[in-house]
């Protein structure tokens, strides 16, 4: 299944007609990751979060109690 964006909405961002495929799991995680990480009012927020996430991927991830959601 393909799913896009409304083009418009009231306090929705506008679309940026990006559209994944939601029948792979990867891209069914991108298509809410992406968008997430470029609004303002969670952007920089979620992004922080996510870059502590992945930098833990290393082996030297922090207990789960530690990654604030």
């Amino acid at each position: 299944m393909v799913t896009e964006s409304p083009t418009s909405q009231p306090g929705v961002p506008p679309a940026t007609n990006l559209r994944h495929d939601t029948g792979d799991k990867a891209d069914d995680l991108r298509t809410v990751v992406r968008p997430a990480c470029d609004r303002p009012d969670l952007g920089p927020e979620f992004t922080a979060w996510l870059k502590g996430f992945v930098a833990g991927l290393d082996g030297t991830r922090p207990a789960r109690r530690d990654i604030a959601a």
